[in-house]
């Protein structure tokens, strides 16, 4: 998946540090989209239970701003 990414989306996602295992499509890799609010933030539901600087807190949930995960959702729904 990741070479069907925006190169310019991969180069703004600086903070990365699980080396892009949401781009292998796996279920495992990837984080569950629960929602998505404001049309610009991604509630989820951690997958890998890794830390991440992309992911905040958010209760049971997170709040991802994670631009590589953006664009997956956006671009595959998933």
């Amino acid at each position: 998946m990741q070479n069907d990414l925006n190169e310019s989306t991969l180069a703004r996602t600086t903070l990365c540090q699980q080396g892009f295992a949401c781009t292998l499509g796996s279920t495992e890799t990837i984080c569950e989209v629960r929602e998505l609010a404001l049309g610009e933030v991604l509630l989820i539901a951690c997958a890998a239970k890794l830390p991440c600087k992309y992911s905040e807190s958010f209760g049971s949930w997170a709040i991802c701003t994670c631009p590589t995960r953006k664009e997956i959702y956006d671009r595959f729904g998933v």
